[in-house]
């Protein structure tokens, strides 16, 4: 038997006491031969000498963790902190403390210099988990499945055991940290390379940088985590171009690359509601319904909570500060004149957050220490080289949570717009006129841009119908823009007030949008701490979808008050005032050009002021032909709605054919076409029209179009307009009722020409009719054949021997493509 002592096994004695002395007489005779043999043996041969090996101090076996005494050297550079920085040179090394694993890690990459500002792809949340060997696990976190309190409270764990988060990469632990429990990674490669911690996959001069020419060029502390600020540099290859050499380019961005620990306390989340439009997260929630799942959408916002000694104060309405406001940082190189005007930006939103029981709930930070991109801050940098004003937005998909955001404004924006302000403001603002990049002007657009930008950085999507709140009159009343703006929200991103004309009494203040009546419901909404989840919805109870000026609707192709640049109420009529002025200043622009204060002597005002004056008469009739088949479709809600499409009337339709006709469909008007454009440009406005009427005419013939008004005829019967009424119009304006007398010019010629094939590439060459006709695809086939007769017809009876020639052209053309169409 054996029996366990400590980590020894005795033998117990069970044997006789003279068994046990024969076996040992005989133990001992073997022993002594054998011990006699090995002696004999050594005297014949030399003693050997044992090697011994010595090891570093440094080296710990391959499987064993590295004691921090002999990773760390004397000679490294320390940055101590929430996550403690070592630097041996060239490397560096970073401490996650036990404290910090398995818990939620705000990483960011941002593009801080260069001429791309991009926040990196992976930015968001993180965990380091220790995993087998000296490794670390880090996933990011991806929440679908949640419990709320309201039922199924037992099901928490099953909900939790069934979640298997996948890792999303490994990091090699290359020490045991200083403090108990802590692990030393190396994120050298993390942050010259671009691992994957800090990923910039979608930004193509990140995707080799070269180690010998990046570094890192300074390492901060911040609030619970570190930033280092790295420059990567990469040479991206030459491209041949018209048989010329190709030319390496060296490129260099300097980035900031932070880590950050989070709150564990989250967010309360606000369920998303149809009537207010903000971003959301979305998830399965076990706990909303006693007998099955909810899908739940929760909006972001930034998480704005009330002091504890202030809850009686906000309970009573009293207006008081956030327990932790959103820090916003101006980017030190932003032009000293410049700056006033995004604070006037800034202080529109502190304003509008008052709704929500909020004072100084933005901060502008007059510092420029800990001005990355982090937890609670909103950065606004300057040098954006690209058009238009780039956002980005960190946001907790737990939560919804924003935690950071950052937005990128510059010259290009500004400058961009001048020429637009200019053709539909110069009337009413002197200043534009005696000089286009007036520096008042300039401000007032940046404010009105970065105002823009802020509410969607406070979690808002732009509401496309704020433009279509009001009436032409109103938008021509000075005391009313003064009280509302031109637009019931600033997220709508209409440019400017084209339905002014001369005489009308307005501030020239008043020219561009600001922060209006939707803007302040909807923040007040989403950022008032309600003392229980019912009082959320109770707030949206008196709304009702008629109340336009607090009507959110998504941007909808085929909605004409959807549409960007869209506007009033009304917009035939503010597309007539539009060309009102287009038509009272365009043959005007080479008188006003000279006037200004560079005398435009190379005719470079002159050709982006009647560019602009163009594309001005573009939007107002590509707005006016939105309202053919033109379909709102609304939220159905009780109590708030109860009618989910309204349909363009017939009556709105065939004003805008009318009009269409008046400025499209029989050439260009005299009053447009410059001598002085058709001599500095390479093609005439007579062509441009062309182009611009071919692609009018083109939409009228889309699925979209003729089964939006299939679906009105069944909807409204007589009353609706109809494909009939479409075909007819279509007839009547650009076929001329197929008359036989009536003279047609060459404009007409080619817009009927254009016309009738791509009328045969949509009814014709391609549709399957093999595959069944749709009720779309059958009413343009019979008004194909309607059409082609007529064609014949034309070519046999027009009185002008050219017209006929040309019909007979135009269907001898269609019959042989036709014929040469694959089966």
């Amino acid at each position: 038997m054996l029996s366990a002592t400590s980590d020894m096994y005795l033998i117990e004695p069970t044997i006789s006491t003279t068994k046990m002395k024969n076996s040992l007489i005989i133990l001992f005779t073997v022993c002594f031969f054998f011990s006699s043999a090995a002696a004999s043996a050594q005297g014949k041969q030399k003693p050997k000498v044992k090697a011994v090996t010595t090891v570093p101090a440094n080296v710990v076996p391959a499987n064993e963790l590295m004691p921090f005494d002999k990773f760390f050297k004397k000679t490294m550079k320390i940055t101590p902190g929430e996550f403690t920085v070592y630097q041996d040179d060239s490397k560096y090394f970073l401490e996650i403390p036990a404290s910090a694993l398995n818990t939620d890690l705000l990483v960011i990459g941002e593009i801080i210099r260069g001429y791309s500002q991009s926040v990196a792809q992976s930015s968001g949340i993180v965990r380091f988990i220790k995993a087998t060997g000296n490794n670390l696990n880090v996933t990011r976190e991806v929440y679908k499945e949640a419990l709320s309190p309201d039922f199924n409270q037992g099901m928490e764990s099953l909900v939790q055991k069934s979640n298997l988060i996948p890792v999303s990469f490994v990091l090699p632990v290359e020490a045991a940290g200083k403090t108990k429990g802590s692990y030393i990674i190396d994120v050298t490669r993390q942050l010259m390379e671009g691992g994957d911690l800090f990923s910039f996959k979608d930004v193509s001069d990140l995707s080799n940088s070269d180690a010998a020419r990046s570094g890192v060029q300074q390492v901060k502390v911040g609030e619970k985590g570190v930033v280092f600020t790295v420059l990567r540099t990469q040479t991206q290859p030459g491209n041949n171009v018209n048989g010329n050499k190709a030319v390496d380019r060296a490129i260099a961005l300097m980035l900031n690359l932070s880590i950050q620990r989070l709150p564990d306390a989250q967010m309360k989340v606000r369920e998303a509601d149809v009537r207010v439009g903000f971003g959301t997260v979305n998830y399965n929630d076990f706990g909303k319904n006693p007998y099955g799942v909810r899908n739940v959408k929760v909006i972001t916002k930034w998480n704005l909570e009330v002091k504890a000694a202030d809850r009686k104060k906000y309970a009573a309405g009293e207006l008081v500060e956030p327990l932790k406001p959103i820090s916003i940082f101006i980017d030190p190189v932003t032009p000293a004149p410049f700056v006033p005007a995004i604070k006037k930006a800034i202080q529109q939103w502190n304003t509008a957050l008052e709704t929500a029981g909020f004072k100084n709930a933005l901060v502008v930070m007059n510092t420029a220490k800990d001005n990355w991109l982090s937890a609670g801050k909103l950065l606004i940098e300057w040098g954006s080289p690209g058009q238009g004003l780039p956002t980005n937005v960190v946001t907790d998909p737990r939560t919804g949570e924003i935690l950071a955001a950052k937005m990128d404004v510059g010259d290009n924006l500004i400058n961009d717009l001048l020429p637009s302000y200019f053709a539909k403001c110069a009337f009413i603002d002197p200043r534009i006129k005696k000089d286009l990049y007036h520096p008042e002007v300039r401000k007032e657009i940046l404010e009105w841009k970065v105002a823009t930008a802020l509410g969607e950085l406070l979690g808002m999507i732009p509401n496309l119908h704020g433009s279509a709140a009001y009436s032409p009159k109103q938008l021509r009343s000075g005391a009313w823009l003064k009280t509302h703006s031109f637009t019931s929200s600033i997220t709508d991103d209409t440019e400017f007030n084209y339905v002014l004309q001369p005489g009308d009494q307005v501030d020239v203040a008043d020219l561009l949008p600001h922060v209006s009546s939707y803007d302040k419901m909807a923040v007040g909404w989403a950022y008032r701490v309600f003392s229980e989840p019912a009082a959320e919805k109770k707030a949206l109870a008196s709304l009702k979808s008629t109340d336009a000026e607090l009507l959110f609707l998504e941007e909808n192709k085929n909605d004409p008050f959807t549409r960007k640049g869209d506007l009033s109420d009304d917009q035939l009529e503010a597309s007539e005032l539009g060309m009102k002025n287009v038509e009272r200043y365009y043959l005007q622009v080479e008188q006003m050009t000279a006037a200004m204060k560079d005398k435009d002597e190379d005719w470079t005002n002159f050709k982006i002021l009647s560019n602009a004056f163009q594309k001005s008469y573009q939007l107002y009739t590509d707005n006016v032909v939105s309202y053919i088949g033109g379909i709102s479709t609304r939220p159905m809600l009780k109590d708030y709605n109860d009618v989910p499409v309204i349909y363009t009337s017939k009556k709105d339709q065939k004003s805008a054919m009318a009009l269409l006709n008046t400025w499209f469909f029989n050439g260009p008007p005299v009053w447009i076409q410059s001598k002085q454009m058709n001599l500095l440009n390479s093609e005439s406005e007579a062509i441009k029209m062309g182009r611009s009427t071919q692609d009018a005419l083109r939409k009228f013939i889309t699925p979209e179009v003729l089964n939006n008004l299939i679906k009105a005829e069944y909807a409204l019967g007589k009353d609706a307009y109809t494909v009939s009424d479409l075909f007819a119009d279509l007839d009547r304006y650009v076929f001329k009722d197929f008359d036989t007398t009536l003279p047609f010019n060459e404009y007409i010629m080619l817009m009927q020409n254009n016309f009738v094939y791509d009328l045969t590439d949509a009814a014709v060459k391609n549709t399957n009719i093999t595959g069944g006709l749709t009720d779309a695809s059958e009413v343009l086939h019979m008004y194909f054949i309607r059409t082609m007769a007529h064609v014949g017809e034309m070519g046999e009876k027009h009185q002008d021997p050219r017209v006929r020639e040309r019909y007979k052209m135009m269907k001898q053309k269609i019959e042989r493509d036709i014929n040469q169409k694959p089966n």
